[in-house]
């Protein structure tokens, strides 16, 4: 097999870039893995409300099961901030669902799916898949955190020990929840180095989670239960997942010779939020239409190297600056307490200001 471009990983970034390259005219085809789309979930579920009719996605039940348009912020000391989000919209998600449309709209645009096959090396020709080999131009890892199709072609995606942030959560039922309000809890009380969310999917059912940037003696996992208990100790659970998130900034390089690294793969998350999915669908579609351009233009691979180009110029200055706010916050209940003292007093349309600055 032949195509003009690889994607390896059919998350969010993959099929977004899959999507775009195939715009382009190039033949492309996504390997992943996985036997089913978007299966385990490993996601809080939450995206910025302009995001998906910004890439053409258009409002389904399928994928969309509640919008809220507060945020809370609640410190150890139980200070609370309430912020309107508007115009913007906290969208909570069906994450299988959400994934499944991204690959849809990539078929739509010709890109083929390969499912149920691993990876296991890249060389001069192309992929390799144990005793298969597609050959290709280009190779798009987006293959999550800790890419090994970036490493294997020289790009440093391994990061140093605590680099990455661990993740627990619990969808919980018998809960009440305000719909119209996603909560995030900052300090040690709930979740030190780190903070506690609750995501609510209606007004009874919530993901309820936490993030740790630092090893803790009960782990994610113990930290999750002192918070669930906290909050809710009527909840059931009826889901649990766990997974790692990067926490520090990508790489300085994520392209070698023809393979470009995007999404978690290139650590390119909001270090202070651990959000990935907006900043997966920019440098999907800059990755996409660069390898596209590639293939159907007949421009030389060097060209590929534009890609670190334009992704830092989306991105890198909001990344560097969530990096600051993190280290600054995160770690000290006393930044946190004058942090939500300073939201406090700050106009919205401010608030809304500093928040783009920091996230896409």
């Amino acid at each position: 097999m032949v195509y003009d471009v690889v994607v390896v990983g059919a998350g969010p970034a993959g099929c977004v870039a899959a999507r775009y390259a195939a715009e382009k005219g190039a033949s492309t085809i996504i390997i992943d893995r996985k036997r089913e789309i978007g299966k385990p979930v490993r996601c809080a579920e939450v995206v910025a409300g302009t995001l998906p009719s910004s890439f053409g996605m258009k409002n389904s039940s399928e994928w969309l099961v509640n919008e809220a348009h507060y945020f809370n912020f609640v410190s150890s000391k139980g200070r609370v901030v309430k912020i309107k989000t508007s115009p913007y919209v906290g969208y909570v998600l069906n994450r299988d669902a959400f994934e499944k449309e991204l690959l849809w709209m990539a078929a739509d645009q010709g890109a083929e799916l390969l499912l149920g096959k691993t990876v296991t090396g890249i060389d001069s020709k192309g992929v390799v898949m144990g005793d298969e080999t597609i050959e290709t131009k280009t190779i798009i890892a987006a293959d999550g955190v800790d890419s090994r199709i970036g490493r294997l072609a020289g790009i440093k995606t391994r990061g140093k020990l605590g680099v990455l942030g661990s993740c627990a959560q619990h969808t919980l039922v018998n809960i009440d929840v305000d719909p119209d309000c996603l909560e995030f809890y900052l300090g040690s009380k709930f979740a030190e180095g780190g903070y506690g969310w609750v995501f609510p999917k209606n007004k009874g059912e919530a993901n309820v989670g936490v993030g740790i940037l630092r090893p803790h003696s009960q782990g994610a996992y113990g930290v999750l239960e002192k918070f669930v208990r906290q909050k809710f100790p009527s909840g059931r659970s009826i889901r649990f997942l766990s997974g790692c998130v990067p926490s520090t900034l990508p790489p300085n390089e994520c392209v070698s010779k023809n393979v470009v690294v995007i999404g978690d793969a290139a650590r390119q998350v909001n270090p202070f939020t651990g959000a990935g999915i907006a900043n997966a669908f920019v440098a999907g579609k800059i990755a996409g239409e660069i390898a596209g351009d590639v293939a159907v233009k007949g421009r030389p691979l060097t060209h590929l190297k534009e890609y670190d180009r334009l992704w830092k110029a989306s991105l890198e200055r909001k990344l560097k600056k969530s990096y600051k706010l993190r280290n600054r916050l995160l770690f000290s209940d006393r930044n946190i307490e004058m942090f939500c003292i300073f939201l406090n007093i700050l106009p919205a349309f401010l608030i809304r200001r500093l928040a783009k600055r920091l996230h896409y």
